[in-house]
C-alpha cells in the first residue's frame, strides 16, 4: 500500500520482456495501480517529458534495456552501449527532474563481475574491467547506477538496485530469439528424446552458472516496493552448479541417458564461472521464497515442451 493506506501507483519500463511481464501480471493480480506502456507508447530513446505520461508515481522498475542471450553482447558491442546508455539517461533524468518522491527499483548484470572472482560479491560490482565479451553491455549498466547514485546523493532520493542470476521458469520469449542457456539446453534434451537422438552442449560442461525462479524474484519484487535499501544487491539462488550437472538434473526428469550428450569444447562459453554471493539479500529478506532447482526445473521443462 502506498501513502494513507491507497494503493501504490507503479510505472514498468521493458513491461514485455520475460521479468516484466511476469511481474504486471501478477501485480495486476494483486489490485496495484501499474502502468506498463510499450517501446511504442514510450519511447525510452528519447527523452521523457511529464504530459506523455501525466501521473505521479511512488515507484518506477525500470526494466528495460536492449540485450539478447547467446553470443549478442559480444557481437554488438557499441550498438549495446548507445541504445542502452540513452534509455538509462531519459530514465534518470525523468526520475530526477520529474519523479523525486519514486523509489526506483532498477537491475544491473553479473557479468559487471570480473571473471576473476570466485563468488560474485556486490562490494566488487564496480571494481577492475568486465570481460571484453561483454564489455559493451556491462559498461552502460555500470553507468546506470553510477547515474542512479549520484542522483540519491545530490537529491536525496530511494533506490534499490538489483543484479540477478540467470532468471527462468515458465513464459519466456518466443519469438526466435536466441535463448538463456538453461532454455536452449532444455529445448536440445527434449528434442533429442523425442527425436531420439544425441545432443550437442556448448563448452566442457564445467563452466558453473547459477539460477533463480521467477516466482522467487517477483516475490522479493513486491517485497521490495515500500522497502528501499539504497545499495546494490546480488539477486540469486546462492547455489551454483556446473553446466554438466544441470544437464544431468534434466535428464534426469524427462528420462533421457546423460550418455547422449556430447559438449563442443570450441563453442562459445563466456564466463568460466557466475556464482552470486547472496549474503545482503538473506540479510533483508531471511524469509525469502527459494525454490530449489528441481521444482523450478519441472514447470519450465513442461512449458518448453508445450511450446517447440
Amino acid at each position: 500500500m502506498g501513502k494513507k493506506g491507497r494503493l501504490l501507483k507503479i510505472l514498468v519500463t521493458g513491461a514485455s520482456g520475460f521479468l516484466g511481464q511476469a511481474f504486471v501480471e501478477k501485480a495486476k493480480l494483486k489490485n496495484l495501480d501499474i502502468f506498463a506502456p510499450s517501446s511504442k507508447d514510450l519511447n525510452l530513446l528519447h527523452p521523457i517529458r511529464p504530459d506523455m505520461i501525466g501521473k505521479k508515481f511512488d515507484v518506477i522498475i525500470h526494466f528495460a534495456s536492449w540485450t539478447r542471450a547467446g553470443d549478442f553482447c559480444r557481437t554488438h558491442k557499441l550498438e549495446q552501449w548507445l541504445v542502452n546508455e540513452k534509455i538509462n539517461l531519459n530514465i534518470i533524468d525523468y526520475w530526477v527532474n520529474y519523479q523525486r518522491e519514486a523509489h526506483l527499483i532498477s537491475f544491473g548484470t553479473s557479468v559487471c563481475y570480473n571473471d576473476d572472482d570466485t563468488v560474485k560479491l556486490e562490494k566488487n560490482y564496480l571494481k577492475n574491467d568486465p570481460i571484453d565479451d561483454y564489455y559493451g553491455y556491462s559498461t552502460t549498466k555500470r553507468s546506470l547506477i553510477y547515474g542512479i547514485k549520484c542522483a540519491s546523493q545530490q537529491f536525496s532520493l530511494s533506490f534499490s538496485h538489483y543484479v540477478p542470476s540467470t532468471i527462468y521458469g515458465p513464459g519466456y520469449h518466443l519469438d526466435g530469439r536466441q535463448m538463456h542457456f538453461v532454455y536452449d539446453i532444455i529445448r536440445k534434451l527434449v528434442i533429442a528424446k523425442k527425436e531420439n537422438r544425441e545432443v550437442v552442449l556448448w563448452g566442457n560442461g564445467y563452466q558453473e552458472r547459477e539460477l533463480i525462479f521467477i516466482d522467487d524474484v517477483t516475490d522479493i519484487l513486491f517485497r521490495s516496493l515500500s522497502s528501499p535499501t539504497n545499495q546494490i544487491i546480488n539477486l540469486s539462488s546462492g547455489r551454483g552448479f556446473t553446466i554438466r550437472e544441470l544437464a544431468n538434473s534434466i535428464c534426469e526428469i524427462i528420462n533421457f541417458p546423460p550418455s547422449d550428450i556430447s559438449y563442443d569444447t570450441d563453442a562459445f562459453t563466456g564466463f568460466k564461472s557466475k556464482i552470486l554471493s547472496n549474503t545482503i539479500l538473506d540479510d533483508i529478506f531471511p524469509d525469502r521464497k527459494k525454490t530449489d532447482l528441481v521444482s523450478g526445473l519441472r514447470p519450465t521443462i513442461k512449458w518448453v515442451s508445450e511450446n517447440f
